[in-house]
């Protein structure tokens, strides 16, 4: 019985050993995971912005179709999701939809429309004539530590809002 047990023994040890001279590698393994989270969330580029909006007007309850010339970054495969709201000659918010976007979705409006984005938005029947806006606020997530940490961005597209 004791010479099983020290045969037992023997082999934890010789086990030990052999992890301990390997411990290089786990640790190496460990900096190499934290160097890619760390370069990964390095990440932050904003993969959309509004260059140039062109003159749109509509009257409330009408539909007001802004285009606006944009920069997609299309070179990662970015998903989205998107609050949007329209805001009035006062100043007043109507809250209009939270949308996902997926990449395959992003990449089909730049091919059908590359370069510019075209947005159309009832305006809400209530809305006080002036300067208003559609306002699209943006959480890209292009990689993994993106689910955490969103790129983040706000789109202002403004427009004119008839009497």
């Amino acid at each position: 019985m004791a010479s099983i047990a020290r045969t037992v023994i023997r082999g934890f040890n010789a086990l030990d050993e052999a992890i301990e001279a390997m411990s290089w590698v786990w640790s190496g393994l460990l900096i190499l995971g934290l160097g890619s989270i760390a370069w990964l969330a390095m990440d932050r580029a904003v993969p959309f912005t509004v260059v140039q909006v062109y003159p749109a007007a509509a009257r409330p309850g009408e539909q007001v179709e802004i285009v606006a010339k944009v920069r997609r970054d299309l070179s990662r495969q970015c998903a989205a999701d998107m609050s949007r709201f329209v805001f009035d000659g006062r100043g007043t918010r109507w809250d209009e939809s939270t949308r996902h976007f997926s990449p395959e979705t992003i990449s089909m409006m730049a091919r059908q429309n590359p370069e510019t984005l075209r947005v159309s938005v009832t305006v809400p029947r209530d809305a006080y004539p002036g300067n208003g806006s559609v306002v699209s606020d943006l959480e890209y997530r292009c990689n993994i530590t993106h689910a955490a940490w969103p790129i983040r961005t706000t789109a202002v597209m403004p427009f004119t809002i008839l009497p």
